[in-house]
């Protein structure tokens, strides 16, 4: 009687260290804009349910995204100069004012509606260029 439940037990260990499914989906890639690879930024992927996956541009360009929605998505890439951050200045008349770091890329490419980059994605392990242009 005692035999039921150890299995069950065992079973449920085993699925545990073996997983449920499939591995795990990722996406990793470069950014280039002007055939320069971008040094800093982010990578927005969103899928056609709506769920957003996002991961920083390294300094080498490269990105991975974990779990991306598969699929078709749309993408955008956000990428700002970077200059040390530069707080709040005081400008004529003892105002003051925040600078806001300059896009280095089109701002097209900010926003999945208006970026024109679009992939389908699938399980498991892929790498994609992202190339932006003027």
């Amino acid at each position: 009687m005692r035999t039921f439940p150890v299995c069950t037990v065992a079973f449920a260990c085993l699925a545990v260290i073996l997983g449920c499914g499939q591995g795990k989906s990722v996406v990793k890639g470069k950014v280039t804009y002007k055939n320069q690879v971008l040094t800093s930024g982010e990578v927005h992927f969103v899928g056609s349910q709506g769920a957003p996956r996002s991961a920083l541009i390294d300094p080498d360009g490269s990105f991975v995204v974990e779990d991306p929605p598969l699929g078709q998505v749309n993408v955008a890439v956000v990428a700002f100069e970077n200059k040390e951050a530069g707080g709040p200045t005081v400008e004529k008349g003892n105002s003051l004012a925040l600078r806001r770091p300059a896009n280095i890329i089109p701002p097209k490419y900010n926003d999945v509606k208006t970026s024109g980059l679009s992939y389908t994605l699938s399980a498991g392990t892929q790498t994609i260029e992202i190339t932006l242009t003027d």
